[in-house]
């Protein structure tokens, strides 16, 4: 605090200082000798608080503090320090506006005490005066310089303070203390709407919007103002002219309700104004339920309300529009983005509202984010492919090429740019019919195969490329430039020779193929080939056969067209089949035909063609039959020539002849058996050539018709033989039991031993039966002998085909049949047939 002393007698003057800067600190003490000295000390410093003498030479103490006061118009806190204790004086002092009056007697510390605490009151009063009072001055300022009416009225409704604005009030009637509805309004009366009577009543805050004669809206804030009892003794009453946003908005909401696109404006940075149909819609609310509402109300979390209010600060506070992205949470509760406009509207410099349009693009977005993604994804696509990729402009200089180009010519990208392609590949001149250039000047997309047979200025067994090339256009359809593929098709172009060389050998083989090759196209079972040789097999031309779908069917012998339709069953069942038939030709003349087909699958297993391959048996059946007649001849003829011989062998043991004779005998009666055995063995092998019909055979019926065939035979070699039950069926035909025939008569002339021993086991799909008996059994050595046709041993050997028979009959099941040593000491035969 800046305190000035005012003494003639330097010694008091001294002593004071020293008295005052020891009761405090913060005191700055000036002093100064003479009322004239301390004037001009005041032009020069800020003082806080004067202390001066009365009685001194020439400007004495009351003549100082009349300039101070009256003259200078100062304020300052003037304390009257004197040694003279008239009364008159003191009054004087006081009149003239001094603040204090004190004497100088009794000790010195404690008068100076009472001075310092004079001091430090009536400064630090001085110092808080002065600052209120320049807060006034800025109230003031603020008051005059405010569009708005600024006005206090007490409970009488009397104007103890206003500004004057808005209401053009003429400065006669600018009075205080008169009653707010007279000035303001012109009425006689309290107004009937008076919003400050409210504002008395319940001591809140009020806020409304009026309006007034001549389509004038005010908007109306009235501010209680309370005393130390919480009582209501003022309202402050700020008034807007709101005329012009009050027009605006209504424009703003027809506007608002004739947008398409979402739009509203807000109020404040958090409170909505009005909102359209569209905007309603997307927050699943009614309007009135948006309007008037802040956006915490509104929006569905707080961290949401909040991000969308910073982004409205922004406008109100840049004064300017701005273009923003933000996620939105609709009334279904589905994050959506909106592309959103923020204008402000500015009055006076001010943002009275701010108007927002919006548009859903959250599918844009996705398609942007897809668009990019998918962009990505083919760059990787063009920088790893295989395929030479580059980009040309108009002038046919390289822009861009892909890793793979670069690795092909050994060059950057770098090098590369701006380069003819065919430089890069260390030619000097264009190709022939370059793609690219074609491209480029017809606009149409071009390719072409070039190598060094049809570029003769390329190296000598140069690759052999496949170049296809795409214009480029701008939006105004004019070609900028192209993109060329170009792939190394020289390994393809060999494999496609090798291929057509192929089908060449191919069709040269079909063509002259003496055999039917045939395909059907499934379901349709139009022909799809048929080779030229069907025209010597069945006299009708490819083309014949194509143009009549039935054609099959009418050349097929009417006595064997049912082959047809079971073969065609058998090939949908299980995907391939067989016939045999006749078919009658274009001239008329039968032939034989022998036909297989297949079905043909694609990868998923569904049927999509027939193939097939016929071939002309009819010299094949002719022989047949031939030998089928010499067959019956030897079978049958002969059979019996050998029967009637061996008759007239026996009939001549019943005489008397000498004993090498009978010897004689006795090997031409063996020679006549082994004949008979030998036809018949013929007859079953001719029946195991032809296809038989397989049935359901019971094992053991068949196995007992064996034993009894077969039970003198044995009885006369004094074998026994043991059948023990095997109750299974398999399949089988009319020579399963010649094949168990064979085997148990192999045992009974070749085993030498005294049992043969019939069993059997079952698995899940197998019938396992064992022949075994206890003689002398076979060697190793022979073991895979046995079966070979033709194979004897011994004296004892027969036609060397039984055992032949056996296996070939086996096969012909389906089944298998090996040979063992028995546990009984001589052969096993172990024979397995599939189950029924």
């Amino acid at each position: 605090m800046d305190v000035l002393l005012v003494d003639d007698d330097p010694s008091l003057l001294e002593q004071a200082e020293i008295f005052l800067e020891k009761e405090d600190k913060d005191f700055n003490v000036e002093a100064s000798l003479s009322g004239e000295s301390a004037l001009e000390l005041l032009n020069e410093k800020d003082i806080d608080c004067i202390v001066s003498d009365y009685q001194m030479p020439g400007m004495d103490g009351l003549k100082f503090l009349e300039v101070v006061r009256e003259e200078r118009n100062s304020d300052i806190p003037f304390i009257v320090f004197t040694g003279r204790g008239r009364e008159e004086v003191a009054i004087d002092a006081l009149n003239l506006g001094a603040d204090r009056y004190i004497q100088k007697r009794g000790n010195p510390k404690a008068q100076y005490s009472l001075l310092a605490d004079a001091v430090k009151q009536e400064g630090e009063h001085y110092k808080t005066k002065k600052a209120l009072d320049k807060t006034q001055v800025r109230f003031k300022k603020v008051l005059e310089t405010t569009p708005d009416l600024i006005s206090i009225h007490d409970r009488d409704m009397n104007i103890v303070y206003s500004n004057w604005k808005i209401f053009d009030i003429p400065p006669e009637k600018r009075k205080l203390n008169t009653k707010c509805y007279s000035t303001y309004r012109d009425n006689e009366d309290i107004c009937p709407d008076c919003q400050a009577k409210k504002v008395f009543k319940t001591g809140e805050k009020l806020e409304t919007i009026i309006e007034l004669s001549g389509n004038r809206f005010y908007e109306l804030k009235a501010i209680p103002i309370k005393d130390d009892k919480g009582k209501v003794s003022h309202i402050v009453e700020n008034v807007r002219d709101i005329t012009e946003r009050k027009q605006a908005e209504e424009e703003l909401k027809l506007l608002l309700e004739n947008m398409e696109s979402q739009a509203w404006y807000l109020k404040t940075p958090e409170k909505y104004g009005k909102v359209n149909k569209a905007h309603a819609e997307f927050l699943g609310a009614k309007k009135t339920e948006i309007e008037n509402k802040t956006l915490y109300e509104i929006t569905k979390t707080k961290e949401e309300a909040e991000t969308c209010i910073k982004g409205n600060k922004k406008v109100f506070n840049k004064k300017q529009t701005i273009k923003t992205t933000e996620k939105v949470t609709n009334g279904k509760g589905e994050k959506r983005t909106l592309s959103i406009t923020k204008t402000p509207k500015i009055v006076d410099g001010e943002v009275q509202y701010v108007v927002c349009s919006a548009h859903d693009i959250t599918e844009l977005k996705e398609k942007q984010k897809s668009l990019r993604k998918s962009e990505r994804i083919k760059a990787l696509i063009l920088e790893n492919t295989n395929e030479i990729i580059a980009y040309h402009d108009q002038n046919h200089n390289i822009q861009w090429v892909n890793r793979a180009y670069q690795v092909a010519t050994g060059l950057s990208l770098e090098e590369l740019k701006n380069r003819k392609c065919y430089q890069a590949w260390g030619i000097n001149q264009i190709c022939n019919n370059c793609p690219v250039d074609k491209a480029i000047e017809t606009g149409e997309p071009a390719e072409a195969e070039l190598n060094s047979e049809n570029q003769e200025h390329w190296p000598k067994d140069s690759r052999h490329w496949l170049i296809k090339a795409n214009p480029v256009k701008n939006d105004n359809g004019d070609v900028i430039g192209a993109v060329e593929v170009a792939a190394e098709i020289t390994e393809p172009k060999k494999m496609e020779n090798e291929i057509k060389q192929r089908k060449n050998q191919l069709n040269t083989i079909l063509n002259n193929t003496r055999d039917v090759i045939w395909s059907l196209n499934w379901p349709e079972l139009d022909l799809n080939y048929v080779t030229p040789s069907a025209e010597k097999i069945y006299g009708y031309s490819p083309e014949e056969i194509e143009q009549n779908p039935e054609i099959w069917q009418e050349i097929t012998h009417p006595e064997d067209r049912h082959l047809n339709q079971k073969a065609f069953e058998e090939v949908i069942k299980k995907g391939e089949a067989e016939r045999t038939t006749r078919i009658i030709t274009k001239n008329g003349d039968v032939r034989w035909v022998n036909d297989k087909s297949k079905m043909i699958y694609d990868k998923n297993d569904e049927p999509i063609r027939i193939d097939g391959i016929a071939r002309d048996i009819t010299h094949r059946k002719k022989v047949e039959e031939r030998e089928k007649f010499l067959h019956s001849l030897l079978r049958h003829d002969v059979q019996n020539k050998c029967q009637v011989v061996q008759g007239y062998l026996q009939l001549s043991k019943n005489y008397e002849i000498p004993e090498e004779l009978k010897e004689y005998l006795s090997k031409a009666e063996k020679a006549t058996r082994d004949s008979v055995e030998l036809i018949e063995k013929v007859r079953t092998l001719g029946q195991i050539t032809e296809k038989e019909e397989q049935k359901q055979k019971d094992i053991d019926t068949t196995i007992e018709s064996v034993v009894t065939e077969h039970k003198d035979q044995a009885k006369n070699k004094n074998i026994e033989i043991q059948h023990e039950n095997i109750d299974s069926k398999v399949m089988g035909g009319p020579l399963l039991q010649e094949l168990f025939s064979n085997l148990v008569e192999n045992s009974i002339i070749h085993s030498q031993g005294n049992k043969i021993k019939i069993s059997g086991k079952q698995t899940k799909k197998e019938c396992i039966i064992t022949i075994e008996d206890d003689g002398k059994g076979i060697p190793d050595k022979n073991k895979n002998k046995v079966f070979e046709k033709g194979y004897q041993k011994g004296e004892s050997g027969g036609t060397g085909l039984g055992l032949y028979l056996a296996k070939k009959i086996t096969e012909n099941y389906n089944g298998t049949i090996e040979i063992k040593d028995s546990e009984l000491g001589g052969s096993k035969f172990q024979i397995k047939l599939k189950k029924l």
